[in-house]
C-alpha cells in the first residue's frame, strides 16, 4: 500500500507539471518572449560589466540544468535497471512465499494480463521503462526551465541595480555624445550653408571641451545647458522605473502560470 500511494503521489506532481505547460502555454509563450526584451533599458549595448553578469547567468542555468537533468534521468534510469539487479526466485530467502513475484517490474501496476509470463513481461517492462525515462527527462527540463527563468529574472534586477549605481557615469556619456552629434550637424552645416560669425562663436563656446575640467562628467555639465542635463537625468530614472514596473508585471505572470503547479508540489 506504502509503494502503491508513493507511486500515485509521484504521477500526481508529474501530471501537474505537464499541465501547467498545457493550459498556460500561452502564457509560457509570452513569457520566453518577453525576456529577451526586459534585458535591454536604455536601448545601448551593455558594457563589460553588464556583458560580465549575463554571461555568469547563463553559465550558472546550463549548470542548474544538466543537474537537474541528470539527476532526474539518473533516477529513471536506475528505476529501469532495478528489476535486471533482482535477485533470482531461488536466491530468496523465502522460497514458500508465493506472493513474491517472480520477474520484478519498475514499479508495481496492475494488468489484465498476466505479466509473469513471457513475452507479456517483456512488453510491459519495455512501456514501464520507456514511460521513466520519459517522465524523468520532461520532469528535469520542466524544472530546470522554472529555475532558469528565476535566474534571468534576478539577472534583470542585477542590471536594473547596476544601471541605477552607474547613472552618473551613463548621462555623462549620453550627454557627451549628443554633444558630438551636435558638433558633427553644426560642421555639416558650416560647409553646405552660410553662418555668421556669432552663430558659430557662439556655438564653440557652448560645446567645445575645457581644458581646465578633464573629467568626463564636470566636461559635460560645464558646456551643457544645465536643464537639458536635469532632463536626461529624468529621462533616465523614468526608464529604469517603467522597467522596474514591466519586471513586476513579469513576475506576476510568471506566479500565475506556475502557482498551481508550486501549491500541488507543496501539498505532495
Amino acid at each position: 500500500l506504502i509503494e502503491v500511494i508513493s507511486i500515485l503521489i509521484t504521477q500526481i506532481r508529474c501530471l501537474t507539471r505537464f499541465l501547467t505547460f498545457i493550459v498556460f502555454r500561452k502564457g509560457l509563450r509570452n513569457l520566453i518572449s518577453t525576456l529577451y526584451d526586459n534585458f535591454n533599458i536604455h536601448g545601448r549595448d551593455f558594457d563589460s560589466e553588464e556583458k560580465l553578469i549575463i554571461n555568469n547567468t547563463m553559465e550558472n542555468c546550463r549548470k542548474i540544468t544538466k543537474y537537474y537533468v541528470g539527476l532526474f534521468c539518473c533516477t529513471g534510469i536506475s528505476m529501469v535497471i532495478q528489476p535486471l539487479t533482482a535477485p533470482e526466485p531461488d536466491e530468496l530467502e523465502d522460497h514458500s512465499n508465493s506472493s513474491l513475484p517472480h520477474k520484478p517490474l519498475p514499479f508495481k501496476a496492475y494488468y489484465p494480463i498476466n505479466t509473469m509470463k513471457s513475452p507479456q513481461y517483456e512488453i510491459v517492462y519495455i512501456a514501464q521503462s520507456y514511460l521513466a525515462l520519459i517522465e524523468s527527462w520532461g520532469i528535469g527540463s520542466l524544472d530546470s526551465f522554472c529555475v532558469a527563468i528565476l535566474m534571468y529574472v534576478t539577472c534583470q534586477y542585477e542590471l536594473l541595480c547596476g544601471s541605477l549605481m552607474n547613472m552618473k557615469r551613463n548621462v555623462a556619456i549620453r550627454m557627451q555624445m549628443m554633444a558630438h552629434s551636435k558638433m558633427v550637424a553644426f560642421q555639416e552645416r558650416v560647409r553646405t550653408e552660410p553662418i555668421s560669425d556669432e552663430e558659430i562663436q557662439v556655438h564653440e563656446d557652448r560645446n567645445l571641451p575645457r581644458e581646465e575640467t578633464p573629467v568626463l562628467y564636470r566636461n559635460v555639465v560645464c558646456n551643457t545647458n544645465l536643464c537639458l542635463i536635469e532632463e536626461e537625468f529624468n529621462t533616465y530614472i523614468s526608464k529604469c522605473i517603467i522597467h522596474h514596473q514591466a519586471m513586476l508585471k513579469y513576475v506576476d505572470d510568471f506566479n500565475a502560470c506556475f502557482r498551481p503547479m508550486f501549491f500541488s508540489i507543496l501539498l505532495t
